[in-house]
Formats: C-alpha cells, structure tokens, sequence
C-alpha cells in the first residue's frame, strides 16, 4: 500500500503466468508428483496467511497463481477474513462469510465464523479434485494414499481435520519420497490389506463385523490363574494393580474393546502381547490393531507398515531375519531383497500370530528370537498372539510393553448375536442351561451358533455339546461346498486328512510352492514321491538329448553317454530331492568362479568317456588322426562345454514380484527355467558350430583337416546344456512338484486337482485364501476336523445335519 502525491494505491508483483486452473486444464498428463508439488507451495502460502491471522475463505485453483519461474502465489484475498486478537488497535477487520460453494467447509455454509480449518477444507478439495484424473496414467496405489490424508481434512467435523495446514503438509510431503522406495510401499501396503483385511477381518463366521469384546490387562503374577498346573499356593484371583504405571496401563485396557488398541499399543511402547481362549478373537484383535496401524502408514509415509506373520512356520535352522524375509516373500509375493532392506531400516510393525501353534521343540528357540528382537530394538513396532493357557505355562514368556487377554462375551452381547440372529430354540434355553451359556460366552462357538442355525444341541452337555456345534457348523458349510452326498463326503475326508498333516507338520497353512514329501504318512510314499520326480526328470533330459542326437544322425552309444553324463551332472547341481522353486535369477561372479573347477572336470570327464570309445574294436574312427587325437579332443571339447557351464551357473537363484496367488512359485519357476534354458542352448549351439569349433579347436587339434560333423556335435552340446539348465533353474521343482501332486491324489483323500479343491473349501467358509496359501478359518476348527474319527465323519455329513433349505 502506498501514497503519492496524495493518491493512495496498491502496488502488487505482476506473475507471468496463469491460475492453477489453467495450468491444470493444460496439463492434463501431468503426473501426480508434479501436482502435489504446485498445491504444497500454494499450501505454504495459506499457512504464511493464516500466521498473519488472515483467513482467505475463498481458496480454488482459480486463485492459484503458478508463474513462468514455477513459483506460486496465492491470490484474490478479497473474501478474507481478518483475526483481529493478535492485531494492533485500528488495524482493518472483515467479517464478511462466503466462498465459492464447492469449496466452501460445512461450517461456513451454515453461517459460522471460518477458521484456518475452513481454508484447509477448500485446500482439500482442490486437491482431492486435481488428483482424481490422474489416477489413470499409474500410481494409483499413491494416489489412493493421498485422498485418504486429504479425507481428514475433509471431515465435517472442523475438529477432526488436521490441527494445522502445516501438519497437513508435513503428511502430503512424505509422499514427495524416491520413486522406487514408494513403489516398494505402497505394494506391501496394498497386499497387506489386501490379503489379511479386506474380507477376513470385516468377515466373521456369520458376515458381521467382528464384535467389540472386552480386555484386562495381565500382569505377570495374574497368569497362574490360566496355567494348566497352577501352583497350589497361589490366588487364583485377579490381581488388582498397585504400581501407577501398572494402574494406568490397567485403567486404558479396561475401557478398550479389541477394535481399540492402537492407542493401547502406543502406551505399551509399541510392543504388546495379546492372550486368550482358543477362539476368544485373538486374531481378530490382531488384525483390527494391524488395520489401525495400516491407515496409519497409508496417510504418513514415515510410519511402519504393519506385517502379520504366522509363527506356525518358524524355523530355528536359520537366522530370524532370513526367515522373516523369506515369509514376507512366500506371504506377501514380494522379494527378499526388499523385505531385507525394511528389516534393515526397522521400517515393518511385525504383527506375529499364534505363538501357540510354533511346536514345543521349537517354542523355546522362537521366544528367544522375539526376545532377541524387543531387547535390540529391531523394529518399530512388535506384536504376539497366544493361548492363554499355553503363555501361562512358558518358562519365561517374552517381555513385551503390556500384555491384555481378550475377555468372553458379556451377556448381552451374546443375546444381541442371538436374537439378530433369529437362534429361537437357543434363546428360549439360555436362561436354563448354564453350559450353553458358558459355551457361547466363547465368540467362535456363538458365531458358530449364530450362523449354523443349529436348533437341536439342547440334549448335549459339556463337551459334547461343543462338538456337536462343530458338526452342525462344518455340515453348514459344506452344504455350502456341494449339494451331493458323496462330494460333500469326499471334502470332507480330504479336510481331515490335511487338518493332521498340519498338525503332524506344526504348521497351519498350505502353500503350493512349499508342498513337500515329508507331508506323507509313510517313509516309503515320501520315497517314492522322490523317486518319481527323479525319474521325470532324468527321463526328460535322455529322451530329449538321445532323441535329438539319433534325428541328428549320431549313433547311440555316445548319445547316451552324453545324456546320462548331463542328467548326472543335472543332480549333482541339484543336490536335492525337495520342491525349490526358482523365481528369479541374479549373476554371481563368486558363484561362477566357484563352479568351474568342478564343472571343468566333470564335463571333461564325460569327453574322456566318450574318447575311450574309439580304442572298442570295430569303431568308427574315420574322424579322427589317431584313438589318443580322439581322446584329447574330446576331453578339450568337453571341457570347454564346462567352462560355458560354470559361467552359466554365475546365475543364482532368487526372488523377486510375484502375484499373490496360488502356485505363483511353480509358474515363475517355470518361466525363469525356459528363460535361461532356451537363449543359453540357441547360443551354445550357434557358437560352438559357427565360432569355437571352425575357429579354435579345428587349428588346435586338427590341422589341415576338417570336422565334417561340427555341426551335429554343436547342436547335441547346446541341447544337452539347455536340457541340464532347465531342470537346475526351476524345472526340477515343477517336476518334484507334479509327482508329488500323483503321490498325494494315489496315496491320500486330496485329488490331483488341489487348486480348485482348495477354492471349493475357501467358497464353503471352511479355509481361507491367503495370497498364494490357504489356512483354516480358524485353528479351532482344524483341530476338531483332525480328531475326526470314520463314524464322526459320517455324522458330519449326514443330511439330518444338512441346514434346511
């Protein structure tokens, strides 16, 4: 503002260039980053503005300005709203309430005073609106991350946004991080909550939301009162708190329900154990922490992305963090390198579930590992599932920030279930029957109840009213499976047979990719499943190497020389009988330099073998100077093939992206395998025929003459080489995995097409899919299907327990 000569005016920066609009509309490629950036400086404006107490009340991209230089301003502050608290006496005030109506905050529609929190509505808005059309040129997983930051700043509530534009900003920004960093991100967390909540946490036994049931909080001294064997001196009572600390954490966990521990988990040092019943809803509780802790990290990108783990795989034969990179690769269909990286930088809130179901042997070992990673702070956040009885009992649990137990469900709750459930016949017995009562206090077994429409339980007591639930659930669902008697009783059988193999294996999932021999009964099925997946394999390499070298034209003998030499030399790289998928390659330089010796003098002495023919009365020497010529040409050709081998086994294997769904191992394992085999015997062949062969080992060791069948013996080479790495970079696995598969559906209930088995239980409620593997609904329920007996079996498929229709 200025004065001269008695005239007053305003003298303002002349920006060449447009409004945000403009730049916008012409801009309609313009990818996210880009975006954000112009709103982020146009934000730093706002908030400049609302330090000076000055609310603008009328922010939209017409009144963006972006200049030429990049810069941008904002402009057209004649709605704006001057605060006058921190102004001096006489300073000029407005209060005048408007805006453009789309981007106008609820509260100044209705005619109340605009705050900075109305500015940041509008901001809001514009962004919201800038961002939706670019969601279509990719990075649609960010973009979803940003409207869910700016959807807080679009609350109604004025109260609920975020407390400043600069807190707004701060949040925006941490989205502006390296692309590849953010990729990695934002995949986990799209496959996170896709695979553990979208469906299985919103989705209980009957379709409702998971109920809200009550915690306490447990202190060391309380756990004798679920021991199995409690010291017979001790109060088997509840232990009230008397240390403050204690006290206050106690105070927090009693006005929680399960769908409430994010902040709990906060006051616990972001390290908390969970104990329970066996289906009180431990996991439940799990999983609604981890959707907390997910909306978290969608909106802020330096929080921790929570990832949920199944203890049941814990392996003690291997370093902790090699095996928790390694499940977040089979869980997650991401590669280890990354998971590695994030392990590294303690970026991941490790969500660790059912450390009851880690077997006995290996408990003590797995609880060392978790302690090992609270006391060196090797993460950002840790978080344990268990059976109360089972935590009770260990020697020396781990030491976490708090532990709370899921409580039973109160009274009412479990009447409320009831009657929206329409469960008439279990209403009317409630009140006289103290044993359905203490039965549905359980949140499984009243889901159970709820869902199955099971009327007839009433002339059951104790535990076998418990195990009639179970039949007249599991006949529920696989109604659900089958309208046919005989299919239904078949699931039924193949159900039972993988709930014990799990619980022979202590393990409580199925993933293709880890599909093993040892889940046979007998020693000799898991032999024989071996022994088939050796025999395919040397099968394919002979009839393909001895196939091709008799359309060739060479005789039989050397073709099958070579061909055994290869599938020997194919085992002794493999050097095991086990499903190992190969999912990706990376080159070694140490692994390639390691390999040519041995490489060098096995394939030399296959040439040595096929040298020696020649001294066998009445061979074919006609193309040689002499036997002992013969002999070391092949040896040096051989030897040679070795060298192009070693280097070719540089390639080690490794992981990378894959598709979350089932087999997705085996398929990349065969892509990987074709990839490597295919170029790698086209090249052999072209280059020994047309390079080596003419131009170095002709001169060497044959001067003056001519190898007449170069050609024959290239191609033979490069098909055996293709052959051997085949097998060796995936192959192997598949054909391991296709006789396994015979092995199971001649030797065991599970048919040979496991897939859509494994989906027909999934679609009946039974298993659930996660990713690439399947797990049961719940453990519980495994464990009933594996005490099935024959008779049980019958009775749970038997049409009087069939639902009505």
């Amino acid at each position: 503002l200025e004065t001269t000569e008695g005239d007053t005016f305003v003298s303002m920066e002349y920006v060449a260039g447009g409004t945000l609009r403009n730049w916008l509309d012409t801009h309609p490629q313009a990818r996210w980053r880009e975006v954000v950036s112009l709103f982020l400086q146009a934000a730093e404006g706002l908030a400049a503005a609302h330090d000076a107490g000055v609310i603008h009340q009328d922010f939209k991209p017409e009144n963006v300005l972006v200049g030429q230089d990049g810069r941008v301003r904002v402009a057209d502050f004649g709605l704006a709203w001057i605060e006058t608290a921190d102004l001096g006496s006489g300073a000029p005030t407005s209060r005048l309430t408007g805006g453009t109506p789309h981007f106008m905050a609820p509260e100044v529609v209705l005619g109340l005073a605009p705050s900075p929190l109305s500015d940041q509505y509008s901001f809001c808005v514009a962004l919201r609106d800038a961002l939706k059309p670019r969601a279509a040129l990719g990075d649609e997983h960010v973009i979803e991350q940003l409207v869910l930051a700016l959807e807080r700043g679009l609350e109604r509530d004025p109260e609920r946004r975020w407390p400043s534009m600069q807190a707004l900003i701060a949040a925006l920004a941490r989205h502006l991080s390296p692309g590849s960093d953010e990729r990695q991100r934002s995949l986990l967390l799209k496959r996170v909550d896709e695979l553990w909540l979208k469906g299985l946490l919103a989705e209980s036994l009957s379709g409702a939301e998971p109920l809200a049931i009550g915690l306490e909080p447990i202190f060391r001294e309380d756990l004798q009162r679920f021991s199995v064997t409690p010291s017979p001196v001790t109060d088997r009572g509840r232990r009230a708190a008397s240390d403050p600390k204690e006290l206050r954490f106690a105070r927090r966990v009693e006005a929680r329900s399960i769908l409430e521990l994010d902040d709990l988990f906060d006051g616990a040092q972001r390290s908390l154990t969970i104990i329970g019943a066996p289906g009180a809803g431990k996991t439940t509780a799990l999983l609604s922490l981890t959707r907390a802790l997910l909306r978290r990290a969608q909106v802020d990108f330096a929080e921790p992305v929570p990832v949920v783990i199944s203890l049941a795989a814990f392996d003690p034969d291997v370093p902790f963090a090699t095996w928790l990179a390694a499940e977040l690769h089979t869980k997650y269909g991401l590669p280890s390198r990354w998971a590695q990286q994030w392990i590294a930088r303690h970026a991941l809130v490790l969500m660790f579930d059912g450390l009851d179901e880690v077997p006995e042997t290996r408990r003590d070992a797995c609880i060392a590992s978790l302690r090992s990673l609270s006391f060196e702070g090797a993460h950002a956040g840790l978080v344990i599932t268990c059976r109360e009885t089972v935590y009770a009992d260990l020697s020396d649990p781990p030491d976490l920030g708090g532990t709370v137990r899921v409580t039973p469900v109160n009274e009412a709750l479990a009447l409320g279930v009831l009657r929206r459930s329409q469960a008439a016949p279990l209403l009317e017995q409630w009140s006289q029957d103290p044993d359905l009562r203490e039965l549905l206090c359980n949140p499984l077994m009243l889901r159970l109840a709820s869902s199955s429409g099971a009327g007839d339980l009433l002339d059951a007591q104790g535990s076998r009213l418990r195990r009639r639930l179970y039949a007249h659930y599991v006949a529920h669902l696989l109604s659900r499976a089958s309208n046919q008697p005989e299919a239904r009783s078949q699931v039924a059988l193949g159900l039972r047979w993988l709930a014990r193999a799990m619980n022979r294996r202590g393990t409580s999932d199925i993933w293709l990719e880890r599909l093993q021999a040892s889940w046979l009964l007998a020693p000799w099925e898991r032999w024989l499943a071996r022994l088939l997946g050796a025999l395919f394999i040397t099968a394919g390499i002979l009839l393909l190497g001895v196939g091709v070298q008799k359309a060739l034209g060479l005789t039989t003998l050397p073709s099958v020389i070579t061909s055994v030499g290869a599938a020997v030399t194919c085992f002794a790289l493999l050097r095991t009988f086990e499903v190992r998928a190969v999912e990706g390659l990376r080159w070694s330089w140490k692994r390639a330099l390691r390999w040519l010796p041995a490489a060098v003098i096995s394939c030399g002495a296959i040439g040595a073998a096929m040298g020696l023919r020649y001294w066998v009365p009445g061979a074919d020497a006609s193309t040689i100077a002499s036997p002992l010529g013969g002999l070391w040409t092949n040896i040096a050709y051989t030897a040679l093939v070795g060298v192009i081998a070693a280097f070719t086994m540089g390639l080690e294997p490794g992981n990378q992206e894959a598709p979350a769904e089932p087999g997705a191992g085996l398929r990349q394992s065969l892509i990987t395998a074709l990839t490597i085999s295919l170029p790698t015997g086209l090249v052999t062949s072209v280059g020994l025929a047309y390079v080596v062969m003419p131009l170095v080992l002709e001169p060497l060791f044959r001067p003056g003459g001519v190898w007449n069948n170069h050609g024959q013996l290239a191609v033979r080479t490069g098909v055996l080489l293709g052959a051997t790495l085949f097998f060796v970079y995936g192959g192997a696995a598949i054909a391991y995995h296709l006789a396994l598969r015979l092995v199971l559906a001649l030797r065991t209930p599970l048919p040979l097409a496991l897939v859509p088995f494994l989906d027909d239980a999934a679609h009946a409620g039974i298993l659930r899919r996660v990713g690439g593997g399947y797990l049961f609904m719940h453990r519980e329920l495994l464990d009933y299907l594996a005490s099935l007996d024959d008779e049980s079996l019958k009775v749970v498929g038997a049409p009087s327990l069939m639902p009505a229709k």
